[in-house]
């Protein structure tokens, strides 16, 4: 799966860039800064990037020159978000480093055959390239696994979670409230349903509609009714109840009759 990072500080233009392209079988990440964008794509290192250039503080156009400077991200395609820039401007952009660009508001078809040619195009360099030094390369285009954790913003930073030290998320309408070993709770812009598309399936188990539990952390769970179970949970004191639905994937786990 291509990986894409989107920087915009509109978050209505991110969200819907996000969803398109999430819904067209891309991965993404999303960054409402350059600073943060800066920071993910380095970690990440993503397929493309899209950038918008009409940001506050660290703009499109410094963001793109750190990006084309910095050796591990110097080959990721850039594409440009633009809005009322002028044919100056635009040579100043291309002359940085972009690969292309796409003035807002665009229609999402062009947005979609844009990141696709782009994305196409730079697999061709990478085929070519590997002609000529297969066995560097073939070392160097393993992607970097990052399945032990994920990436949250606190206030100001980004932070690093790993899935391991998550005992429970529950949900707070368009937030959710991350429950940790340590104690920490941190509340996060990220719905539920967003939370089950990335954490480990054989983890963590969603036990009600506001609810996730991460089962490594599970200390207890037994049967209480003929239709639900009650869990109780490592490290806090709550109890959780849930019902025969969730249940199966528990029952293998801990052979709960």
């Amino acid at each position: 799966m291509k990986r894409i990072l989107i920087i915009d500080e509109d978050n209505y233009d991110a969200k819907n860039i996000e969803n398109l392209l999430s819904d067209a079988g891309y991965k993404t990440y999303v960054a409402e800064n350059g600073l943060d964008g800066f920071e993910i794509a380095k970690r990440y290192l993503p397929d493309l990037i899209l950038c918008s250039i009409q940001m506050k503080g660290l703009n499109g156009t410094k963001i793109i020159f750190d990006l084309i400077n910095f050796e591990q991200t110097s080959t990721i395609p850039i594409i440009c978000l633009t809005q009322n820039t002028n044919v100056k401007e635009l040579r100043k952009l291309m002359n940085t480093g972009a690969d292309d660009f796409i003035d807002k508001p665009f229609a999402n078809d062009d947005l979609l055959l844009s990141v696709k040619m782009r994305l196409k195009k730079n697999d061709v360099l990478k085929n070519k390239f590997q002609q000529f030094s297969a066995d560097r390369f073939e070392e160097e285009e393993k992607e970097p696994e990052y399945n032990d954790h994920i990436l949250v913003k606190i206030g100001n930073r980004l932070n690093f979670i790993k899935f391991s030290e998550i005992i429970c998320l529950t949900a707070l309408k368009e937030y959710s409230k991350i429950n940790l070993e340590n104690g920490k709770k941190i509340v996060v812009r990220k719905s539920l349903k967003k939370w089950n598309s990335v954490l480990p399936e054989d983890t963590f188990l969603q036990i009600h509609r506001a609810t996730i539990i991460n089962m490594d952390f599970i200390e207890e769970a037994k049967k209480i009714s003929e239709r639900s179970y009650q869990v109780k949970m490592k490290c806090m004191n709550d109890t959780f109840i849930l019902s025969k639905r969730f249940a199966n994937k528990l029952r293998k786990k801990f052979s709960v009759s």
